[in-house]
């Protein structure tokens, strides 16, 4: 997929796009998502991408079957497209009405039946079965793509968590919803409250999966309200195996979110700490050689290779729903990044020479360099005759004593705290960590 170069990439919103081989979307989509997730992804792609679309359309309209009121709404788009675009080559296929009536019929009477039970069960007051009708309810109403309704039922199942366990796989569905309805906030509530929940670290012993899905979750909602540094640590905490059983991101989509954002927010020694010798996280990149590859290359300021991979990577990712909107402004800060790995071992650098190697032009880069000397990211002063970027030599003496400082209000606060504990110990106060308390209780049984 390729875009006309720009020197101001800013904005993608209403770039239309050229794919060369749209099979392989079509693919990826097809093994990596399902129900809800995979309807929003390709009716975003439909949206954004005119050639696309009518692929798209029909191949939306082929998996939506089971699901009526998705099922209608994508025919619907098929025939406008069609009509509007005059592809007479294309057919419209009939709308199947009678598949749409036995589903309909066949739904009405899925929701009569679990709700009679309902209504016996609640009689009865067992709490477990009266939950497990509420999930049940709320999951045929996400697998028919009623958000809406699953969303009621899973907030009453809440009422009725027996223990732990229950309340986590509730506050995950709750999770999974807030993301499809994009309320990012309501995610990190959900998240951090998951977290919180009394049993859940020994739930997570026993299933480790959780851990990942709630990371998952969380790195989306960052990585949607431009919180990229903390999108990238949270994506990096999950590992492979775990990844395959999120509703919301493939693992591909992990190992393209979050070494971008690691791009992005990390310096050099965070990209290797964190990144690249960073087991769990490595087998993810192994679904995403390319952006492994320029991992690898920005590391070892390989510029031109990492750029070049970029920029074959940036059409699809401009088709990824929570991806597109950050793209243009997550390949400036890469670029950022680059330009003051790029000074750091040189003196004086030619900006003519640095612009040929970011592939920009002299002005751009050179925009680019005085606002990264503004912020303070670059310590240098720019030639502009002579087009030449001089480091500033640093004062040993004031750094020095900026070292000094530093040593002498860490030895300060170690000294406070070492007080402080005498003090509690004294006092008889002793705060264990949960990790003791669980071996503890272990010691005891």
């Amino acid at each position: 997929m390729d875009r006309p170069a720009n020197d101001n990439d800013d904005n993608d919103e209403g770039t239309f796009y050229v794919v060369e081989n749209p099979s392989t979307i079509l693919d990826d989509y097809v093994y990596n998502y399902l129900n809800t997730a995979l309807y929003q992804r390709l009716a975003y792609i439909a949206d954004c991408c005119p050639p696309l679309r009518l692929e798209i359309l029909e191949h939306a309209v082929f998996v939506t079957s089971r699901a009526p009121f998705v099922y209608q709404f994508f025919h619907h788009r098929l025939a406008v497209e069609i009509t509007n675009a005059k592809r007479l080559q294309y057919e419209l296929p009939p709308l199947d009405t009678k598949r749409i009536k036995e589903q309909q019929e066949k739904s009405a009477s899925t929701i009569a039946r679990m709700e009679n039970s309902l209504r016996f069960y609640e009689k009865t007051g067992v709490k477990a079965c009266i939950y497990r009708i509420h999930n049940e309810l709320a999951e045929h109403y996400m697998q028919i793509g009623n958000i809406c309704n699953a969303l009621k039922w899973f907030l009453k199942a809440q009422d009725y968590c027996v223990n732990a366990k229950q309340v986590i796989s509730t506050n995950q569905n709750l999770i999974n919803i807030a993301v499809f309805q994009q309320d990012w906030s309501r995610v990190l509530s959900y998240v951090t409250k998951t977290e919180q929940t009394p049993g859940f670290r020994e739930e997570l012993m026993k299933d480790e999966k959780i851990f990942t899905l709630l990371k998952c979750a969380a790195g989306v909602a960052q990585l949607s309200t431009k919180n990229f540094k903390a999108a990238a640590h949270s994506f990096l905490q999950t590992c492979w195996d775990c990844c395959e059983f999120s509703d919301i991101v493939s693992p591909g989509d992990v190992a393209i979110y979050g070494g971008l954002c690691a791009l992005a927010t990390f310096n050099r020694s965070e990209l290797h700490y964190f990144v690249i010798i960073n087991t769990n996280f490595r087998e993810i990149l192994e679904d995403e050689p390319p952006i492994r590859e320029a991992i690898l290359n920005f590391y070892q300021s390989r510029f031109p290779a990492c750029k070049q991979l970029l920029d074959r990577m940036r059409g699809r990712l401009l088709l990824d729903i929570y991806l597109a909107p950050h793209v243009s402004t997550l390949y400036a800060k890469i670029r950022s990044r680059g330009l003051v790995q790029y000074c750091i071992p040189y003196v004086s650098v030619d900006i003519r020479r640095m612009a040929q190697t970011f592939d920009r032009t002299v002005p751009a880069i050179e925009e680019e360099l005085v606002r990264l000397i503004l912020d303070g990211q670059i310590e240098a002063l720019i030639d502009s005759v002579n087009k030449v970027l001089y480091a500033k030599k640093k004062d040993p003496k004031k750094t020095a004593l900026a070292k000094g400082l530093a040593v002498g209000k860490e030895h300060l606060r170690s000294a406070q705290m070492l007080v402080l504990r005498v003090a509690m110990l004294k006092s008889g106060i002793e705060v264990q960590s949960p990790v003791e308390q669980i071996e503890d209780m272990q010691v005891e049984k």
